[in-house]
């Protein structure tokens, strides 16, 4: 948003980069922005899922327009004109014809470490299951949802990291909607569906994220007054919730005024996913089979067919 939308009273009334830019007008206008974020994604925080319904699924819509928007635009973008950027760089001539094709290599497995944890993030939603799941009606349908979801996303996230790379290439912002902050679609002066492009996709993250923030925020605040709170009646008590979602939501909010950059947030996220997607859910397990074999005596293939049989009882 302080990249794109300025505020008339901070930073003379003029967007920023704020990744870059350490001025304190610059800071200012990102911490205001981080201060209106919180003032949404706080009450939203706590409410439940049934109470967010409308608001998740117009956001979700306007999530793959704006992915979509992204995708179109940059193929657009490879048969119509050069990437200044790119010209610069002395990558391809200005009156080069197309494709104009970026200098990005295919398959670069140097980037693997850099790769990896963005991408386990970008599809991690393991710990929110449970708090996804209550709003269905039929529980059956829950494990084809969210094989879709995961399916979904993935071929969406290859697609977009394929068409932007082909285009963008190593001008990619660390934020790739950035790239778009400029956006003319080729034509001088600006017409008037590019500006509504620019914007669109630029301001794409910040709804984004306030579709997503609520639901990580609810889930961890859930886990923390389960470790707390053992009665089940009174879990349910909106005056029992709320704390424990607060202490879930601004805490982050605190450190988002204190980190600026994505790139370190995604990759040190990423790993706490390796462990969340990969790792606990394997202890659990394990954990499970063992306490089922001593306490009820059973053997372990016993114990495992029987999680199992509750795993699916569980869904029905």
């Amino acid at each position: 948003m302080a990249s794109h939308v300025p505020m008339p009273f901070i930073n003379d009334g003029s967007s920023c980069d704020v990744e870059n830019d350490d001025s304190g007008s610059c800071t200012g206008l990102y911490l205001w922005y981080v201060a209106i974020f919180a003032s949404i994604v706080v009450p939203l925080t706590c409410l439940d899922l049934t109470e967010m319904k409308i608001m998740q699924i117009v956001l979700s819509l306007l999530r793959f327009v704006s992915l979509a928007a992204i995708i179109m635009s940059s193929i657009a973008a490879v048969y119509s004109y050069p990437n200044s950027d790119l010209v610069e760089k002395g990558v391809y001539a200005a009156d080069s014809h197309a494709p104009y094709y970026s200098d990005m290599s295919a398959v670069s497995w140097v980037g693997l470490g850099s790769i990896f944890p963005v991408a386990i993030y970008a599809q991690i939603f393991h710990h929110s299951v449970p708090g996804l799941s209550e709003p269905f009606t039929d529980k059956r349908k829950i494990p084809y949802v969210f094989s879709a979801v995961l399916l979904t996303t993935c071929c969406l996230y290859t697609v977009l990291g394929v068409t932007v790379g082909l285009y963008y290439g190593s001008a990619v912002d660390q934020t790739c909607t950035l790239n778009w902050a400029s956006y003319d679609g080729g034509y001088s002066p600006t017409p008037w569906w590019a500006h509504f492009i620019s914007y669109l996709i630029v301001l794409f993250p910040p709804f984004d994220v306030i579709s997503a923030f609520p639901l990580n925020a609810i889930t961890l605040g859930n886990n923390i007054m389960t470790a707390f709170v053992h009665d089940s009646a009174r879990q349910q008590q909106r005056k029992i919730r709320t704390p424990f979602r607060l202490l879930a939501a601004i805490p982050p909010l605190i450190g988002a005024c204190f980190v600026k950059k994505l790139d370190p947030v995604l990759h040190y996220t990423g790993c706490i996913g390796i462990f969340i997607a990969f790792i606990f859910p394997t202890i659990m397990q394990y954990v499970s089979i063992q306490r089922c074999a001593k306490e009820l005596n059973h053997e372990r293939p016993v114990c495992l067919s029987e999680l199992h049989w509750i795993n699916h009882k569980a869904l029905m």
